[in-house]
């Protein structure tokens, strides 16, 4: 006796006056009619791309969001001709001693002398007294500023 393959399960509808095709989801192996099977998407990108799988509606997904493309939204437009905050670059100044030139005056170390005194416009009380516009700074045969034990210039008449 012959063997017959065994008719696949499902759960086609049969109509004699109303013949339609039948056909097999590609997940879940049941037999459906052809009409009632769907496409499964999945997002790829930006965009939802048919994966090629013709499945019931039992074994239909929702695509998955999260395999979605994000779109990252523009930078803002700056602003023309900004200005920086300046009471933040008050505090962060540190003033360095410099010679009539502008160099910036170094220990023996080669480490730039920070300027103790407050600078600007003084406060309540009585102003200091002026220096003697003819002082210029001591310096040796290399033009090296010579510098006292407290770390100041040593100032000759010039």
């Amino acid at each position: 006796m012959g063997s017959f393959p065994r008719a696949a399960v499902g759960r086609a509808r049969v109509n004699p006056r109303w013949p339609q095709a039948f056909a097999i989801c590609d997940k879940c192996g049941f037999r459906w009619n052809h009409s009632d099977l769907r496409w499964a998407f999945e997002w790829a990108g930006s965009q939802l791309q048919n994966r090629r799988f013709l499945v019931c509606s039992r074994c239909l997904d929702i695509p998955n969001p999260q395999l979605r493309a994000y779109a990252v939204p523009a930078d803002p437009v700056p602003i023309s001709n900004p200005r920086p905050e300046t009471a933040d670059m008050s505090s962060s100044f540190t003033p360095y001693l410099t010679d009539e030139n502008g160099n910036l005056v170094t220990d023996e170390f080669g480490h730039p002398i920070v300027i103790q005194q407050p600078i600007g416009p003084p406060g309540p009380g009585p102003a200091p007294p002026e220096p003697p516009h003819n002082l210029i700074p001591l310096r040796d045969d290399d033009g090296t500023i010579i510098l006292d034990d407290s770390g100041q210039p040593i100032m000759v008449e010039g």
